[in-house]
């Protein structure tokens, strides 16, 4: 039979078990070969490539953001404003024309548009400020006005949901010498899959040295890898010829006999998701989405329900999945880390990107959340949104200001000078309800800083 090699499209798909292709196969950029080098031959052009489809089919995005409260009000206010001010003229005009005047020059200043206009800026700008202090980096204001109204929040699962730095656990066995260890831990070194890389992780933070080998470490697509005797995989893989406790999901044997056991090794679940995925499932229907094959252990489906779960998602799976969901004019969240969830953080109405570190890859979204403060994304949801009630004190003391002022000008009892007095205190007191609410509910609401203060 012809041999196949293992690539590894981890990059673009998420998923970290290598695809077997034999000589002649078509494979994509973006991968990885696992095992060993080959030759490939370029039958297509870079403008022509999977990876660059996914932002082709994407529709750009409008030149104009969507219009917020303050512009779909603006209109209106001023429309009304000359009307009164209008009227005001006109109803003292037959009998006192210089009260006329003086009247409706009132209602034109007293009017003030300003503390509309500088309501959302300052409230929202002050919440974009606060949510950077704890690791959450939105992009605009009209990013807030998306979140206040989702009603879905779609997982990736690997990077962002699950950890993507090497987790261990201590082994249930090992009957292993330094000397095992270290040739072990040069074996794991040869390999990029996963479970390799965490028992690497875990013999090198127990202070082991890699050994030097001198032949070639053979891996066996998802079995594991064999070198002179030593075996490191799946118990059937090991060949073992004494018992293995029955939770062992990693061996590490040497001529049949068994030095180490491990149980579950790889990615686990981000700190906190139970909580996060718990108080947001209760405004919002949750769902996750994944590059990987389904794995045997599912512990978030006691959060998202199980017909809710894709895994062997591709890039284009996701956005479309992304895309059936907004049909019926759903807001929906994205959450992903990488390459292969750029197309579904672009067609998202939010789309939140997952980094690990903040100077390395982001993908293009409307939010980034630091991954030390994944624990508070349902406290920052929550946040952003009891902010609205700043907004509409902010809003109805401008409304109050308004009509006072108003109901005191077109009667003639309020004097020009007096109202452009008054009109800049009132865009003031608009400011400070803004900014001081906002920075008072953040001292109320329970956050955490996580990250550097600066």
């Amino acid at each position: 039979s012809q041999q196949k090699i293992g690539i590894d499209y981890s990059f673009v798909t998420g998923e970290a078990a290598p695809q077997l292709r034999a000589d002649g196969d078509l494979i994509y950029a973006g991968g990885r070969a696992t095992r060993q080098a080959f030759e490939v031959i370029a039958t297509k052009a870079v403008e022509q490539s999977y990876l660059l489809q996914l932002w082709r089919d994407q529709e750009e995005e409008s030149a104009s953001l969507e219009r917020n409260l303050t512009d779909r009000a603006s209109k209106y206010f001023t429309l009304a404003v000359i009307l009164i001010g209008l009227s005001t003229l006109l109803f003292w005009w037959p009998t006192d024309p210089s009260r006329a005047a003086y009247a409706a020059t009132s209602v034109l200043i007293i009017a003030c548009p300003c503390a509309l206009a500088l309501a959302i800026p300052f409230t929202y700008g002050a919440i974009i400020r606060v949510m950077g202090r704890y690791g959450f980096y939105l992009r605009s204001v009209q990013v807030i006005e998306k979140i206040q109204a989702l009603q879905h929040f779609i997982f990736d699962k690997t990077g962002t949901l699950c950890l993507t730095s090497p987790q261990t656990i201590p082994p249930l066995v090992a009957n292993w010498t330094k000397e095992d260890q270290a040739i072990v831990l040069a074996i794991c070194l040869q390999s990029k899959h996963p479970k390799s890389q965490t028992l690497a992780a875990y013999l090198l933070a127990q202070q082991i040295e890699a050994a030097s080998i001198t032949s070639e470490v053979n891996e066996t697509l998802g079995q594991g890898l064999n070198y002179q005797g030593y075996r490191v995989g799946k118990v059937d893989f090991c060949q073992l010829q004494n018992e293995v406790p029955a939770e062992t999901k990693l061996c590490v044997a040497k001529d049949g006999q068994l030095l180490a056991a491990f149980g579950q090794l790889g990615n686990h679940l981000r700190p906190g998701w139970e909580e996060v995925l718990a108080e947001l499932g209760q405004s919002a229907e949750l769902h996750m989405l994944s590059g990987d094959y389904q794995p045997a252990e599912q512990d978030w489906t006691v959060q998202i329900p199980a017909e809710n779960c894709r895994f062997e998602q591709s890039p284009f799976d996701k956005r479309a999945y992304v895309a059936a969901l907004q049909k019926n004019g759903d807001k929906v969240a994205m959450l992903g880390d990488g390459l292969n969830d750029a197309g579904a953080l672009q067609s998202a109405d939010v789309g939140i990107a997952i980094s690990e570190d903040q100077t390395g890859f982001s993908p293009a979204s409307d939010a980034i959340l630091a991954a030390k403060s994944f624990s508070q994304l349902s406290d920052f949801v929550n946040f952003i949104k009891k902010c609205r009630w700043m907004l509409y004190l902010a809003f109805a003391v401008a409304i109050a200001y308004n009509i006072i002022g108003l109901s005191f000008a077109v009667q003639g009892e309020l004097s020009p000078v007096i109202a452009a007095i008054l009109m800049p205190l009132s865009s003031i007191s608009i400011v400070l309800i803004g900014l001081g609410g906002v920075y008072l509910l953040a001292q109320f609401s329970g956050l955490k800083n996580g990250m550097t203060q600066k």
